[in-house]
């Protein structure tokens, strides 16, 4: 359980969530977001690249490539126990509203990419920017072209990516 670990580290090895930083790649998305959706006090940054972010809206309408998961997860657009499911986990959906401060974050997404459609980035960080926490904590970054493993840009990705990472463990607030 990727919340256990991450408690773990922090009681045992980095004793500050400031220097924990969370970073999830496409489906990874799905359970990095729960993890800071449960409890964003222990991670001081997160870092989402091609990020599946919305579960419920992509479970929903159909996409091409989330309809073969219909015989693992179930339908929900005609099953209700299976949206239930789905619901609760998903990290779009559970984005907490003003009362909840939220970890440093950096959503990087692009604009060709066909498996996880580059609005999954920008609806997450507009979700979160208008939550009430801080805008100032969170970025959003779109690649122009490369797909969804970025290709020709995964330098310019990583250097961005471990400047962020670099920053926000030095950051106190």
């Amino acid at each position: 359980d990727y919340h256990a670990c991450a408690q773990y580290l922090v009681d045992t090895i980095v004793k500050s969530p400031t220097q924990l930083t969370a970073k999830a790649f496409s489906a990874g998305g799905v359970t990095v977001g729960a993890a800071v959706n449960r409890s964003p006090e222990l991670f001081g940054s997160v870092v989402f690249v091609n990020a599946f972010l919305d579960v419920t809206t992509s479970m929903t309408t159909k996409m091409a490539l989330t309809e073969h998961e219909y015989d693992e997860w179930g339908d929900p657009t005609v099953d209700q126990k299976a949206a239930d499911l789905i619901a609760s986990y998903c990290p779009m959906t559970n984005l907490k509203s003003s009362d909840q401060t939220y970890p440093r974050m950096l959503i990087i997404g692009t604009l060709d990419d066909t498996n996880v459609p580059y609005w999954h980035a920008l609806s997450f960080h507009a979700k979160l920017s208008s939550s009430g926490d801080d805008p100032n904590r969170h970025f959003v970054y779109m690649v122009p072209q490369g797909g969804h493993h970025m290709h020709g840009s995964s330098l310019e990705v990583a250097s961005l990516t471990n400047a962020f990472i670099l920053q926000s463990s030095r950051s106190t607030d």
